[in-house]
């Protein structure tokens, strides 16, 4: 996308996924952080569909929830896990370089 990469004094707002550690990614020092947050309910089904069909639109032919209820349960513990983690380090983050 234009703009991306662009890390200096003409950039106002920067996308991250941080604390998450993508390859190549520049670093970058900020004053103020904008922390928009997608409902987590919505984020478990969309990253579910993206780690199975590896496409951002995409949905399988099948539902997580009826056709793979262990596979789910098992899903929605791991990915709860990870985004109470996720939380606690930007929070962390915040306060700390706040």
């Amino acid at each position: 996308m234009p703009g991306e990469y662009i890390v200096d004094d003409r950039t106002w707002i920067v996308k991250s996924h941080h604390p998450m550690i993508i390859p190549h990614q520049l670093k970058f020092e900020t004053d103020k952080i904008i922390l928009c947050v997608r409902n987590p309910v919505d984020v478990f089904t969309s990253l579910a569909s993206f780690a199975n069909t590896m496409s951002h639109s995409g949905q399988p032919e099948y539902s997580y929830q009826k056709d793979y209820a262990e596979w789910w349960d098992w899903w929605i513990t791991l990915t709860s896990k990870n985004h109470s983690k996720w939380f606690e380090i930007m929070l962390r983050h915040m306060q700390a370089e706040g």
